[in-house]
């Protein structure tokens, strides 16, 4: 718990204090207003979960998206059928809190529903999210984000697997989730 408070620290305080780039290109780290752009997150895809998004910026500092991601695995392990099913939809909401309409706060609504190694979650949540995009090109930004939350966990349950049929375990409690939600490696590429 400590280690995953201290990871949090720094990453945050790593979005909040960077400065890797010129003053030359302090323009170039946010796209115009009235522009829409899409986006996917990396961090999704290394868990084998791709994801898509749009986003709207009605003015230099409010920007509107909306992400989604969808998986849907089969594996075999021991001779036995496993899935690795997820979907999620988040909208977000953000506006630009620095001179050069790079650093962002925004709120992030979450729901979805995930099937990993047997067992079964649907879950729904919000909180705050803060990060800081950075230029990689005329049209093209890096967005790093992390959020912080509530999540609810319901209908929770394992299942087994006998005779090419697959039963309800186990019921589980609902659970509620206090901390990081989400973390983004976002590319952004505008499309008009």
């Amino acid at each position: 718990v400590m280690l995953k408070i201290k990871v949090t620290f720094l990453m945050l305080l790593c979005i909040l204090t960077s400065r890797g780039q010129d003053d030359s290109l302090l323009q170039a780290n946010h796209f115009s207003a009235r522009s829409i752009s899409i986006q996917t997150n990396i961090s999704t895809w290394l868990l084998g979960v791709p994801s898509l998004g749009i986003s709207y910026k009605p003015s230099d500092r409010l920007e509107v998206m909306l992400d989604g991601a969808f998986s849907h695995w089969k594996y075999t392990k021991n001779g036995l059928p496993y899935y690795w099913r997820n979907w999620n939809i988040s909208p977000q909401v953000r506006t630009y809190i620095n001179a050069d309409k790079s650093t962002y706060l925004g709120l992030q609504y979450s729901m979805g529903q995930s099937i990993l190694s047997r067992q079964l979650s649907k879950y729904k949540g919000g909180g705050i999210t803060i990060g800081k995009q950075y230029y990689a090109g005329k049209k093209l930004l890096i967005d790093l984000g992390i959020s912080f939350g509530y999540l609810k966990l319901t209908d929770r349950f394992s299942y087994t697997y006998s005779n090419n049929v697959y039963y309800k375990n186990r019921s589980k409690e609902d659970l509620n989730y206090w901390g990081p939600t989400a973390l983004s490696i976002r590319l952004s590429r505008k499309v008009n």
